[in-house]
């Protein structure tokens, strides 16, 4: 008797029911009316209508997303299917298609899976939170992998996908967003822990990794991306947006602060990751950013590329982080925002900003109210009305930066102490603007540097999609910063400009390995200090105008040509030929005068600018079957060129 009773409260085996034209199952509503707990349901080939409610745990899988789709009943008010409390429920390996009438999963509490799926075509136009493709309310735990979303419709928010999670953990991961739609935030992905939380729960995490959103279309918030966080990490990595729409439910009235990725922490300040990110085309309504950060923790901002334009009423940032406790951003690249390449406004403990570009901007870096120190290091600014601005009465330190083709270098308010503002580099700064504080032009250290040419791998000018700020052999820049600070690629004196100073990117996006076959772009005008080929064909094939066979890279593929005896003429005098005679002429080289100008900054004489050969194509957009985010291949475009001087330059994995 006692064996027969163990026997009997042990769970029911697991089985797999089938359904198929011939199967004991001929629809997926009975099959799962069926199913108990622990079941798989395995779906034919086909169209098959379904209205269900899931409370067991249940797995249904279909033969691959283009072979099995599920689609309402004609008479159906949706959604496709519904996750209840006590439910636990993986979906694989199917479409979900909408047919642009009901949502697809409706998740209120338990738990959520989605693999290697399609949804599609959801609709959504009146009820609670939103998410026409997929929604899960009340705290329900949401896992997605692998999937494609596109073509939803939200009139509330979350085109695509809307999540409660208050104490789970969120994670949506390698998958595709397009043309996703709603009449509030976030076309792709809205996220609002606190609407799952209760008053005695703690928030769960929220990681967005390895995703691509392609023409979102919102009106406020983040047009891809929003979300609303209750004291839980964010990570974003990964993440690529492409052609964003924030503006298109106004018509006029108060503006709206909209971004493509958006960060919340009102409810509770989460610490917030974003990296390996890309932004590119965003029109918003307002003043839209690239990424927008309020009400956080401790940021950081890393590997990223924001390309314009950003347009929108008001001028739109790149980076936008507003009342933060700590911000740190590195080893990004801005590009042609109509206002600052990053806006930091009230962050009350550290700030740092080091391995950034900004180019055709309003301004570089504004830092506004910080409470420690506002670190600027290696940093360039090129082709912006200002190079930085530093508003507030914490201390700061600008060093090792170039700020070139400026109205004014930096400007700062009264009681700025320009002590910290040493070995920087300028370059054709209008009306020696160098630094004004408080409205007033002030002298800079004598370790400062006016160049009349920086000696840059490829110059930025209003064609440039991407620009090379790398720097040639013989640069004025090079291993003229501050003494105290070493290059983190070889120990010597650091350079100044944004591939000097200590800060090695992480670990994980650099290998040793030899780059894609992106190559370099040769100006021909002379030795480039990169090692020659011997004269190979080129392989790159990008951009490459001088003809002289250089493969782009770094490494000397065979016997060295040059004799590495470097002869500055101040001029160009390479012929753009194959052969290199053994002396290189440097055209990108200078000699110091070592004179000091009236402003303060020692003025180098010598070297001449070299000229951009065109425009570098940016990465594709990703397709609908790309699930890779793309993040990396579009960084690559920016730091995938040797270094000179013969410097082993680490490179990005392909």
């Amino acid at each position: 008797m006692w064996l027969l009773w163990m026997v009997a409260g042990l769970p029911a085996a697991a089985d797999t029911l089938e359904v198929c034209e011939t199967c004991a199952y001929v629809d997926l509503d009975s099959a799962i009316a069926a199913a108990v707990d622990g079941d798989s349901i395995a779906l034919d080939a086909g169209t098959w209508e379904v209205e269900a409610e899931v409370d067991i745990r249940l797995h249904i899988v279909g033969v691959s997303e283009a072979a099995t789709t599920l689609v309402p009943a004609s008479d159906s008010a949706g959604p496709l299917l519904h996750v209840g409390s006590s439910g636990h429920l993986t979906v694989e390996a199917v479409t979900l298609d909408g047919e642009g009438a009901v949502q697809g999963i409706v998740a209120t509490g338990g738990e959520l899976t989605v693999w290697e799926t399609t949804v599609t075509r959801g609709y959504l136009w009146s009820g609670r939170g939103g998410g026409a493709g997929i929604a899960a309310l009340d705290g329900a735990a949401l896992t997605i992998q692998d999937s494609t979303f596109t073509d939803n419709l939200s009139l509330l928010g979350g085109g695509a996908i809307y999540a409660e999670p208050g104490p789970s953990d969120l994670s949506i991961e390698s998958s595709h967003f397009e043309a996703n739609e709603t009449n509030s935030e976030g076309a792709g992905v809205l996220v609002d822990v606190a609407a799952g939380l209760a008053d005695d729960e703690t928030a769960g995490s929220v990681t967005l990794h390895d995703l691509s959103f392609v023409d979102e279309a919102a009106c406020t918030g983040g047009g891809a991306v929003t979300v609303l966080a209750d004291g839980g990490p964010v990570v974003i990595e990964g993440v690529t947006a492409w052609d964003t729409d924030v503006s298109g439910c106004h018509s006029g009235g108060a503006s709206a602060d909209t971004a493509a990725l958006f960060v919340s922490g009102a409810t509770g300040t989460p610490d917030v990751s974003v990296v390996d990110t890309v932004v590119d085309n965003l029109v918003g309504w307002g003043a839209p950013a690239g990424v927008r950060l309020h009400d956080v923790a401790d940021v950081t901002l890393a590997n990223l590329v924001l390309h314009g334009p950003f347009s929108g009423l008001d001028s739109g940032d790149g980076v936008h982080v507003e009342a933060a406790e700590g911000v740190a951003l590195t080893w990004a690249l801005v590009t042609y925002v109509e206002g600052m390449g990053a806006a930091l406004y009230d962050v009350s403990g550290a700030l740092e900003v080091t391995h950034t570009a900004v180019v055709a901007g309003d301004a570089g870096v504004g830092a506004f109210d910080w409470g420690d120190e506002a670190l600027l290091r290696n940093n360039a600014v090129w082709d912006c009305s200002t190079g930085v601005y530093l508003w507030g009465t914490g201390s700061v330190v600008v060093s090792n930066t170039l700020l070139a083709d400026l109205s004014t270098a930096i400007s700062g308010s009264a009681g700025i102490d320009s002590a910290g503002i040493r070995y920087n580099a300028f370059h054709e700064i209008g009306s020696d603007r160098f630094l004004v504080i408080g409205g007033s032009s002030t002298a800079v250290d004598a370790t400062n540097l006016e160049v009349s040419a920086p000696g840059l791998w490829r110059a930025p000018d209003a064609l440039s999609e991407w620009s090379d700020f790398q720097l040639r052999a013989g640069s004025p820049l090079v291993d003229a910063g501050d003494p105290d600070v070493t290059d983190w690629l070889d120990g010597s004196r650091s350079d100044i400009g944004v591939f000097g100073g200590s800060g090695a990117p992480e670990a994980g996006v650099w290998d040793t390995g030899e780059p894609p076959d992106s190559g370099g772009v040769d100006t021909g005008e002379g030795d480039t200090g990169r090692d020659d080929t011997g004269g190979e064909a080129d392989s790159g094939g990008a951009g490459d105008t001088g003809g002289d066979g250089d493969s782009g890279a770094s490494e000397d593929s065979g016997s060295s040509a040059d004799s590495g005896t470097s002869t500055d003429s101040g001029s160009s005098s390479d012929s753009g030929s194959s052969a290199d005679s053994g002396t290189s002429t440097d055209s990108g080289s200078s000699s110091d005068s070592g004179s000091t100008a009236d402003s303060g900054t020692s003025t180098d004489t010598g070297g001449s600018s070299p000229t951009d050969s065109g425009d570098e194509a940016l990465s594709p957009k990703p397709s609908a079957g790309c699930r890779d985010g793309g993040a990396a291949s579009a960084f690559a475009l920016w730091l995938l060129l040797p270094l000179t001087a013969g410097r082993a330059f680490p490179r990005l994995r392909s």
